[in-house]
């Protein structure tokens, strides 16, 4: 594979959604996406307003219960990537089941991948058992709480994102080919990590709160996420629900024209509630929901574009850790690249981080550095 030398021209996230701009604008091939991408100098200005302008779309392309919209940007964005920035794929690797697996997650929304071991699984947490969480993975905050304290007051708390990336084996775990070549089969075009996280949920809370009840994610044109379990997790221990098959518009068409609510009524529900009861999805949709259990280091990738919840925890603590892969170099939280030292005291594989397409795949969390001497 090709190795990657310095800073690619397209680096910086707003480099990207500008080229990506341009791609669309200069080329006869995309003229049915003109309307959609005028140029608008202002909306590119900063990463900010050019993400906006995207997101705006997402939310259209949702509204409107169409994905031809959303295939013919993610088809210009593959094109980019090919043609302008010159990305080897993950797809020329052999994986096994990869086709069932894409397969699987067409179909249903989410697909199990093999077991992490025990071992690395134990590193994990050995290295979190003293670290600090945040209240939100998407705080700027200094604000630093004790897990004995996050315990009694929070019903989530989460690690920083240094703390994250520093740990063993976990950006190893977010980079692993086989798992990559599935994920760029699915989205349609290589990936980019959008987010990295670690996080408890406390048992033995009044109630759920935010992500603990029913909702979607609309993070990208299309994206996905892994789920690893770093405990055991069963039915009284906050398993991820999923409703089955609400990620597709064909799905979502057809419960829409069979509810007993007008459309109008569903797309409220659907579209503009936030946070929605355990009683209305279940009334609202003809959907079998899917209850991820299982012992540490399961994992699974779901797109959760679909209706889902972390459940609220009632037995024990959930410890759970999530990658975002999207199209857009939109990380979810404030962050700058960290950069990486190469050297033998480092716990992430280089090629993560020197080699293409795994530094494409990370380049919003990660920067070569200096190779450090001895």
């Amino acid at each position: 594979m090709e190795i990657s030398r310095g800073n690619s021209a397209y680096i910086h996230p707003r480099d990207w959604l500008v080229g990506l701009q341009n791609h669309i604008m200069n080329s006869p091939r995309y003229s049915a996406l003109h309307k959609t991408f005028p140029f608008q100098p202002e909306a590119f200005s900063n990463v900010e307003s050019a993400i906006e302008f995207h997101l705006s779309v997402t939310w259209h392309c949702r509204f409107s219960y169409d994905n031809q919209l959303k295939d013919k940007i993610i088809a210009a964005i593959r094109d980019f990537q090919r043609e302008h920035l010159n990305i080897p794929t993950f797809s020329r690797m052999s994986v096994a089941l990869k086709d069932e697996r894409v397969a699987e997650l067409n179909e249903h929304g989410y697909t199990e991948l093999p077991l992490i071991s025990e071992k690395k699984i134990c590193e994990i947490k050995e290295y979190l058992n003293e670290k600090a969480l945040v209240p939100s993975y998407i705080t700027d905050a200094d604000e630093r709480i004790p897990l004995t304290q996050a315990r009694k007051t929070l019903n989530v708390g989460y690690y920083p994102v240094d703390c994250v990336l520093d740990c063993p084996h976990v950006i190893n775990i977010a980079s692993d080919p086989n798992t990559l070549a599935i994920i760029e089969q699915y989205l349609g075009a290589i990936p980019t990590l959008i987010n990295s996280t670690i996080w408890w949920s406390f048992a033995d809370r009044i109630k759920a709160k935010d992500a603990q009840l029913f909702h979607i994610d609309n993070e990208d044109y299309r994206f996905c996420k892994l789920f690893i379990y770093l405990t055991d997790v069963d039915l009284q221990s906050g398993p991820h629900v999923y409703m089955e098959k609400t990620h597709r518009i064909d799905f979502l068409k057809q419960q829409r024209e069979n509810s007993h609510l007008d459309p109008e009524e569903f797309d409220n529900w659907y579209l503009k509630t936030l946070r929605k009861s355990d009683k209305d999805t279940f009334d609202f949709l003809e959907a079998s929901p899917r209850y991820f259990v299982g012992q540490k280091g399961s994992q699974f990738l779901v797109d959760t574009s679909g209706i889902h919840k972390g459940e609220l925890p009632v037995k024990s603590d959930r410890l759970v850790c999530q990658f975002t892969y999207g199209l857009l170099p939109k990380p979810l939280s404030k962050y700058s690249p960290k950069v990486v030292v190469l050297d033998k005291d480092c716990p992430i594989m280089p090629r993560a981080f020197t080699q293409l397409p795994y530094s494409y795949v990370n380049r919003i969390f990660l920067q070569r550095g200096p190779v450090k001497i001895n």
